[in-house]
């Protein structure tokens, strides 16, 4: 992989003015926390003042299985850094008893020693660290927390190190950071820790949490290989982005987009699918334009009232555009083009009729999500970058994903979540997927997304065929449960209109670049297993963060084991 940069200075600017703040990730989410007042407190600190590559986890119940009976407590905070150093945090709120050089806590009718819970604690989570971990030296260290009480006399068993009293409860932050130590990352270690709190604790993994932490590992991972963008110089400055799914391609885009802005330069986004662009727009700050292709044809020269939707109708408007001055006419000096696999050549010619003769170049694909026949468009790159992780889809649904399609074999996934196991619905040999069967099936299952804690605004049903022909594109509810439909473009603010406020019904080649907590992919049946049905499913299946259900006939279900 040939790592680049752009512009020392930008990147100085950009690390100044856009960089992303600094919060802790929480596990389960912060938002879903049962912790009374006082560790809600804690917790808020924690997240606001530790820094973004720190995990804290609160709330753990633990068992571990020992000589004559199973012993179990509960953590309440864990603190992971980086380097997979653990600190364990027992916090204690209230009034306190010091006594016969023991600290004790009153709990209705009787009184139990902090020491004590906190060394069966540590020996505990301890233990099964061994058991998990094997050979792997994992640092484990454990204090005391009472923010309400200043201890006067620190019991023979317990360092003084290890208790942050009222006097110093300001600073907590602080010296959970000073007892982690500097360090170096250890991202692998760091995934199976998280792993073995999420299954071996039976720790419950929210999507939101999960998105963040995912999140916070491509930012780390996105920002060191955009830090050589500001060591390497490519002249001309034509640079070609690969990835697949989840890659963090899109991330990329982001910081050079940022980037060009520091540099006073005017950028250009833009993409192939509506959706992605305008979640970008929402994301990128001001000084550039951000538009699918389509849009940006139509800002910079609109076409007629009659004008055809049609790919060979606009690959006319494109090449007519192209040769006439129009309002972006030589206008940028950065673009950005992102899903550069489905940009065709009369739109990639009308693109660079929107650029300055000396404009650089930043292009991000990814050909196996080429969901349209048209021909690739031709350039001659400067530099090459291929990105070879998937950040995005939870472990399970990724190696399904890759085992099902054959599509990016390669990709490493840095999800340090296992996530749940991709559930199938065939139907019986012989029987058709009727609309009704169909809705019968996805009404069973929008019901078990709420009773597991999934909201309506965090699915998505996504045919693999057009919008048009989805089976679900006229019906307003499924087994009572709200659906969504785009419906049209607001002529003021160019921002999709919506018909409906429940779960969003789309097609993958328009949901393309977007992601959901849950993802039902329907009208799934093929009678043969093409590269064009693999890419669509590949694309469908890899929108999920969190929870993926496929429903297919019995002829796909008999192609799709043959291939497993």
């Amino acid at each position: 992989m040939i790592s680049i940069t752009h512009d020392c200075e930008a990147m100085r600017c950009l690390e100044k003015q856009v960089r992303i703040t600094s919060m802790a990730t929480v596990i389960p989410s912060y938002t879903n926390t049962s912790a009374h007042d006082g560790e809600r407190q804690t917790l808020e600190q924690l997240r606001c003042e530790l820094p973004d590559d720190y995990v804290v986890f609160h709330n753990i119940d633990w068992m571990h299985r020992g000589t004559h009976k199973f012993e179990n407590g509960e953590i309440d905070f864990i603190v992971m850094a980086p380097s997979g150093k653990l600190l364990l945090i027992e916090q204690k709120n209230g009034f306190i008893d010091e006594v016969d050089g023991d600290l004790q806590k009153h709990y209705e009718d009787k009184d139990k020693s902090i020491v004590a819970q906190m060394r069966r604690s540590y020996w505990g989570l301890t233990q099964r660290l061994k058991d998990t971990m094997g050979s792997t030296y994992v640092f484990v260290e454990s204090i005391l927390f009472c923010p309400d009480h200043d201890i006067v006399h620190v019991p023979a068993k317990l360092a003084l190190q290890a208790i942050v009293d009222k006097s110093q409860a300001k600073h907590l932050s602080d010296i959970v950071r000073k007892i982690l130590g500097e360090y170096d990352e250890d991202t692998g270690k760091c995934e199976r820790i998280t792993q073995f709190l999420a299954g071996e604790l039976s720790l419950v993994i929210s999507p939101t949490s999960s998105s963040q932490l995912n999140q916070n590992l491509y930012v780390r991972d996105a920002d060191r290989l955009y830090e050589h963008f500001a060591n390497w110089q490519v002249h001309p400055y034509r640079v070609r982005v690969t990835g697949g799914a989840g890659s963090g391609k899109t991330y990329l885009a982001e910081r050079h987009f940022a980037a060009c802005i520091a540099a006073s330069k005017t950028p250009l986004y833009v993409c192939f699918n509506r959706p992605l662009a305008e979640m970008m727009k929402a994301r990128m700050p001001s000084g550039g334009v951000v538009s699918n292709v389509h849009q940006l044809l139509y800002q910079a020269l609109p076409w007629p009232a009659n004008t055809k939707h049609d790919n060979n109708s606009f690959d006319a408007y494109f090449l007519n555009a192209s040769s006439t001055p129009h309002a972006f006419h030589q206008h940028f000096d950065a673009i950005i083009v992102d899903e550069g696999q489905d940009i065709t050549k009369p739109a990639w010619q009308f693109i660079t009729s929107c650029l300055k003769p000396d404009a650089s170049l930043l292009w991000l694909e990814d050909s196996d999500q080429a969901l349209f026949t048209s021909a690739q468009t031709q350039i001659d790159f400067t530099a090459t970058v291929a990105l070879d992780a998937n950040y995005r889809n939870p472990q399970k649904i990724a190696k399904h994903a890759q085992l099902l399609t054959g599509i990016h074999k390669e990709l490493v996934s840095r999800n340090p979540i296992a996530g749940e196991e991709p559930k199938y619905h065939p139907l019986k040999k012989g029987e058709a997927m009727t609309d009704e069967r169909l809705q019968s099936l996805l009404s069973e299952r929008i019901q078990s997304a709420l009773d597991a804690g999934f909201s309506y605004d965090e699915m998505v049903i996504l045919s693999l065929r057009s919008k048009a022909k989805s089976s679900c594109t006229e019906l307003e509810n499924i087994g009572g449960h709200p659906l969504k439909h785009f419906s049209s473009v607001d002529a003021d603010s160019g921002l999709s209109q919506f018909i409906g406020d429940g779960i969003l019904c789309d097609s993958v080649l328009r949901f393309k670049g977007c992601q959901a907590a849950v993802v039902f992919v329907v009208d799934s049946e093929t009678t043969a297993w093409t590269e064009a049905f693999s890419r669509r499913l590949y694309c469908a299946m890899t929108r999920s963060v969190g929870r993926l259900e496929v429903f297919l006939d019995s002829q796909t279900e008999e192609l799709m084991m043959a291939r497993l």
